[in-house]
């Protein structure tokens, strides 16, 4: 899925250089061909097909290695904002791709069909995030509630959970879970939730306060994976141990960091405008952040005890790349595929072509790392 942390057996060795372009174009009987920015990217466990959401209502299917679009699956009618496959260990029905839309809905689009088979209706309130578990249950974020439906009886939500005061943004089940779901709102909160109760004062096991405003969340770590990565509107990123209900570590001074080394070194320099998502190399044991400049850099950075570690910076070129700010991300096992709003998706591959993990990138510590607040002085505790 796009800006998480999804485990995978390994990933592109760094570092990475541009590999393909292509630009996402729209049509349409009422109006003429025009480009479509990105919006959301997600992929297959297989990583056969790449399902891209464009700013233009439109979901297509593209070929996940040769970045070629297969269909054109159909329309919301509002805006798209969030894109996921099932878990690989789900049981759901496999080969569907979910949209969560401003239209107050949420579509399963068949990739095999290419079209719309189901749709669930949220009704007038839009619709931010959706995640399916490793079970038979779907979760949507909305304006005001947290919704659960069971896949095999979508006539209805099975439960809603009103566990929020503002938008609920991002909602993640736990990896390998058929019932544990963790949601996150602009109204800084973290909620631990138990889908088997129907009670909401049951379902709640825990909450957390983040803060600020949450744009991206995610598991990561070894099975269970009860780590969790937050990243705010205020483009900090604090990392949660879910087990001890503790925040262990908290960084608010990612943003334009100009002479923050790599441990590989390039020409670029690293300015960060914004974070863009995380993603955990299972073979490496390491948290990777990935941020981004207006320009459409996009910045590898490796999360760390000690601080955060400029890993590599992937330019634009005159041979490709983005001009823009980049919105989401894919990583699957041998390459990382980057949607922006010039319209561009970009995959970029290890320069060397093998599968191998980051672990390969020295372990030195840079003399400008961005440290994390010692959790005895941070300023945001846990709620």
């Amino acid at each position: 899925r796009t800006a998480e942390g999804t485990i995978s057996p390994s990933m592109a060795a760094l570092p990475l250089s541009h590999s393909l372009t292509t630009i996402n174009a729209f049509s349409s009987s009422l109006a003429p061909a025009s480009n479509s920015y990105i919006l959301s990217l997600a992929s297959d466990s297989a990583e056969r097909v790449l399902g891209v959401a464009g700013s233009e209502f439109d979901v297509k299917l593209y070929d996940r290695q040769s970045l070629t679009c297969v269909s054109e699956a159909g329309r919301h009618s509002g805006r798209i904002n969030e894109l996921v496959f099932a878990d690989t260990e789900s049981l759901a029905t496999p080969n569907v791709l979910y949209s969560a839309s401003s239209d107050g809905s949420v579509c399963a689009w068949d990739t095999v069909g290419g079209s719309c088979s189901a749709k669930l209706q949220v009704g007038q309130e839009e619709v931010w995030s959706v995640d399916v578990s490793a079970g038979h249950l779907l979760a949507a974020g909305t304006q005001t509630a947290v919704l659960v439906w069971d896949l095999r009886r979508t006539q209805k939500p099975l439960s809603r959970f009103e566990v929020h005061t503002e938008a609920v943004t991002q909602v993640r089940f736990q990896p390998g879970s058929p019932t544990t779901l963790l949601s996150a709102s602009i109204d800084g909160l973290l909620c631990a939730l138990d889908c088997r109760a129907a009670d909401e004062d049951a379902a709640v096991t825990a909450v957390h306060n983040a803060a600020a405003p949450v744009n991206v969340l995610g598991f990561f770590g070894p099975r269970p994976a009860a780590h969790v990565y937050v990243l705010t509107s205020l483009e900090h990123l604090s990392v949660w141990d879910l087990q001890q209900g503790a925040q262990l570590a908290y960084y608010d001074e990612l943003r334009h960091q100009p002479d923050m080394e790599e441990e590989q070194p390039s020409n670029a320099t690293n300015v960060i405008d914004y974070l863009i998502g995380c993603k955990w190399d299972e073979v490496s044991q390491r948290l990777l952040l990935l941020a981004g400049d207006y320009n459409g850099a996009v910045h590898i950075l490796a999360v760390e005890q000690s601080g955060v570690v400029a890993l590599q910076s992937l330019q634009p070129s005159t041979r490709g790349g983005h001009a823009d700010t980049v919105r989401c991300l894919h990583w699957g096992r041998d390459s990382l595929v980057t949607g922006g709003e010039d319209a561009r998706i970009c995959m970029w591959r290890s320069v060397s072509g093998e599968m191998s993990s980051v672990a390969t990138a020295s372990a030195a510590t840079s003399k400008a790392q961005v440290s994390a607040r010692d959790a005895t002085k941070r300023r945001h505790a846990p709620y």
